[in-house]
């Protein structure tokens, strides 16, 4: 049976793309083996879109299977081209440097001290994922300053054997962004959360917020494990188009939603403030969208605006995000029929369906029955690229 060590040091010669699965989370890499030593291995890993995001180093005990081929990585693998072809705008960060006489673990830790890296930690303690600046290195230990950009008053700093690391991101976009954050706005200071869960206050609050072009954090009523940013565009009295930002505080496309789905919304927090600099520092970069989104769509607010963007997709085969009323279902897909009430979609939803429209069932739901719909955004227009440069649409 081939091992993990024996499948990267194939990748490594190879130059191959691979994914790395973990046992105990769902987290997905993927990239380039860069560096691989007996207890762990260093990719070049890129995000969704095809662009190099930093590099990850992942402990090989942690590492459930190593993957060299199939759809995932194809679909990875036309997303790289593209992002070249397309131009889109990246960071490229600096070469990491090894010796294959000494372990790979102290010599990036050494790398991000000298450098002052803004890191990501999963470590086996009960602190789970740590993000901050290693601060000094010791015989078998480090010390390591950690930010917490949800709460600015929880910072403290900790010393880890280096036996408790299991993964050790770095140079990522948002990695890139928290550290020139906490570098360059020492004064930070800890803001009391300000949070609306009363409909009728949920609504004024919009309507203030669509005003001052005013950022907002809101969590929707089928998760409370994730979150939106982002500006109001267009609100009315049932529903709400949001121009959202991704994590790296550039345009990530648009959602709308039914007011009752917002289950709280924040006007005031720390992360927010994060995310406004985030904001700030692409647009002084001019760097706060792909070229090929459109952050500067209006809608008619008089209208159903479910009803108009779903037709719209249909008309011009647009990839859409749905998810149905105070549900957790989420449907991928190109909507292939409207009548104006029921809703007939080609379900894209298992990444396979990319390469054959047929491979997938269509599903069919209400209009009335739509909570979320997420349109333009990078995602999408990739899938709609691949479907089309595979003749599929």
């Amino acid at each position: 049976m081939t091992t993990v060590f024996q499948q990267l040091q194939q990748a490594r010669k190879q130059h191959a793309l691979v994914n790395l699965y973990q046992a105990s989370q769902e987290i997905i890499y993927t990239g380039y083996v860069v560096a691989l030593d007996q207890t762990a291995v260093v990719l070049d890993t890129y995000d969704d879109g095809g662009l190099r995001d930093g590099a990850v180093l992942v402990t090989l005990p942690v590492i459930s299977a190593v993957t060299l081929s199939g759809q995932d990585l194809t679909n990875m693998a036309f997303r790289i081209k593209n992002a070249q072809l397309e131009q889109f705008i990246k960071l490229t960060p600096q070469p990491l440097f090894f010796s294959p006489q000494q372990l790979l673990l102290p010599q990036l830790l050494r790398q991000a001290l000298r450098q002052q890296y803004f890191i990501l930690l999963n470590v086996t303690t009960a602190a789970g994922f740590l993000e901050g600046v290693v601060q000094k290195i010791e015989q078998e230990q480090f010390t390591f300053k950690v930010f917490d950009k949800f709460d600015f008053s929880q910072q403290r700093v900790v010393t880890l054997p280096f036996s408790a690391l299991q993964i050790v991101e770095l140079q990522g976009k948002e990695l890139s962004l928290a550290g020139k954050f906490v570098r360059e706005v020492p004064s930070r200071q800890h803001c009391t959360e300000i949070a609306y869960t009363v409909p009728d206050a949920i609504t004024r609050q919009l309507q203030l917020a669509q005003q001052k072009q005013q950022l907002v954090m809101f969590y929707t009523l089928n998760d409370q494990d994730s979150f939106y940013v982002g500006k109001v565009n267009t609100l009315n009295k049932t529903s709400v188009v949001f121009n959202l930002l991704d994590m790296n505080g550039q345009f990530g496309g648009y959602i709308l939603l039914r007011l009752a789905e917002i289950q709280t919304l924040f006007t005031q927090a720390d992360y927010l403030q994060m995310m406004a600099y985030f904001a700030a520092v692409n647009r002084e970069r001019h760097f706060t969208k792909q070229p090929v989104l459109n952050d500067e769509r209006l809608f008619d607010g008089s209208t159903d605006l479910f009803a108009a963007l779903i037709q719209q997709a249909r008309v011009l085969a647009r990839v859409l995000r749905v998810r149905l009323r105070q549900s957790t279902d989420t449907f991928i897909g190109i909507p292939l029929q409207f009548d104006g009430n029921l809703v007939t979609l080609q379900d894209l939803t298992i990444p396979e369906a990319a390469e054959d429209l047929s491979a997938q069932e269509p599903v069919s739901f209400s209009v009335a029955d739509v909570g979320e719909l997420a349109f333009d955004y990078l995602d999408a227009y990739l899938t709609e690229r691949q479907l089309k440069e595979n003749g599929a649409l």
